[in-house]
């Protein structure tokens, strides 16, 4: 080894080492998550739960607006239909009274009729029927003179 000779040695150690331990012990109300192995992570997952409870949710908001505007639609024909009806009863019921009332008249013209028949033995019914036969008789004459005089 010369003067302008160099000589370099270099010594390294290099010391990995991992420490592991695959014991646990619990004492205690444990109420948590306890893990043990060598890497100790975690990763959770709900599988899509919420996003289907999401979507579960927007479909129910959405069918219970449609049962509501299908409900205030029954609601509403329900009521226009029981209008319709009551409006119905009450013109029958005008008209009822009006041949009730029609009815009732006709009835006490025939008590007054009969009434009055019964006061004077039917004197009166007869003289009535004598007035009408006397003038259908008038007429029939009056037509045959009538008849009578044109021709001649």
């Amino acid at each position: 080894m010369g003067l302008f000779s160099t000589k370099k040695s270099a010594n390294s150690n290099i010391n990995n080492s991992v420490n592991t331990s695959n014991s646990m012990g619990v004492s205690g109300a444990n109420n948590g998550m306890m893990f043990s192995g060598i890497d100790g992570s975690v990763t959770m997952t709900d599988h899509g739960a919420m996003e289907a409870a999401g979507e579960m949710a927007s479909d129910a908001m959405t069918l219970g607006s449609n049962a509501l505007a299908s409900n205030n639609n029954a609601l509403t024909d329900a009521f226009s239909f029981g209008l319709e009806t009551f409006n119905g009863a009450l013109s029958s019921l005008g008209g009822m009274a009006s041949n009730q009332s029609n009815l009732a008249s006709q009835s006490m013209q025939l008590a007054n009729s009969i009434n009055a028949s019964a006061n004077t033995g039917g004197a009166s019914d007869i003289g009535r029927q004598n007035t009408q036969v006397m003038m259908a008789f008038a007429a029939v004459i009056g037509l045959v003179l009538l008849v009578v005089v044109l021709k001649r």
